[in-house]
């Protein structure tokens, strides 16, 4: 299991809220609306003197129902440290050789940061293959995603920074991109679509993501499925022929998932 099964958190929660607490007195509150809106997963950075001191209370209070991961971690000290607060995962900005060895050795799921091919061959050189793209935004986003796709097909990344609510879908969508984090502001992913998500996506892994369709459906690229050409809310498989499982489906596959945008299931004989 490389980065000590790193990829196992991933998988498990697609939106990772990065929360930073300026004091004790948030920490409580602030998981307990998060909670209540689906999330069972933050990242809490090292951004402020009270860092350690909030996941130890986020771990107390929340550690037996959210996943506590810890951010920014830049030395060996900050991740001995981490370890020794039992957290769920740990994140780095950057990738370094000389930290490798306390991440390995911690036994805890860890994900470096990278930007460039280089940073990534670094990775691949340490056996990793999964990481966090740092800072997204800035490091041309989707665009590059694409692109280290091809260069690196058995890659997965974690996209953070500049991620907002128009754009999340679109980095989750990517065949290479596990998970993606994103900071909690104005402008940020809304709460709610961490909720929205969760409940119609991850609830159905098994769903058939379609590569091509035959008329007259075509392929939708906002959700990867076919849709027929007059009518680009709904769903249907009727008719498409290739799936990323490799077997046909059709309107009465049970094990076939419906969706509406991502958010209202239809039933297979309920669609349009």
């Amino acid at each position: 299991m490389k980065q000590n099964n790193i990829r196992a958190i991933l998988e498990k929660h697609p939106i990772i809220p990065v929360v930073t607490f300026h004091a004790l007195s948030e920490v409580v509150p602030q998981l307990e609306k998060l909670e209540s809106q689906g999330v069972s997963c933050i990242e809490i950075t090292l951004r402020t003197p009270i860092s350690f001191d909030a996941i130890a209370e986020a771990k107390r209070a929340f550690g037996n129902r959210i996943d506590i991961g810890v951010g920014t971690l830049v030395t060996n000290e900050q991740i001995e440290k981490a370890a020794e607060l039992n957290v769920d995962f740990m994140v780095s900005p950057g990738i370094s050789k000389s930290l490798a060895p306390t991440f390995e050795s911690c036994g805890i799921p860890f994900i470096p940061g990278v930007a460039t091919p280089s940073e990534i061959i670094t990775g691949l050189e340490l056996g990793w293959d999964t990481f966090k793209f740092f800072p997204a935004h800035l490091f041309g986003g989707l665009d590059a995603l694409k692109t280290y796709g091809q260069v690196f097909p058995n890659v997965k990344f974690c996209p953070t920074g500049g991620i907002k609510a128009e754009t999340y879908e679109h980095y989750l969508k990517l065949n290479n991109v596990i998970s993606i984090n994103s900071i909690l502001t104005e402008n940020s992913i809304p709460v709610a679509h961490y909720k929205t998500y969760i409940e119609t996506v991850l609830q159905n892994q098994n769903s058939c993501q379609l590569k091509d369709c035959t008329d007259p459906y075509i392929s939708d690229l906002d959700t990867g499925l076919c849709v027929p050409k007059d009518n680009k809310t709904s769903t249907s498989l009727e008719n498409c022929k290739s799936f990323s499982d490799g077997e046909k489906h059709s309107t009465t596959d049970a094990n076939a998932t419906w969706l509406i945008n991502y958010k209202s299931p239809v039933k297979p004989g309920d669609e349009p």
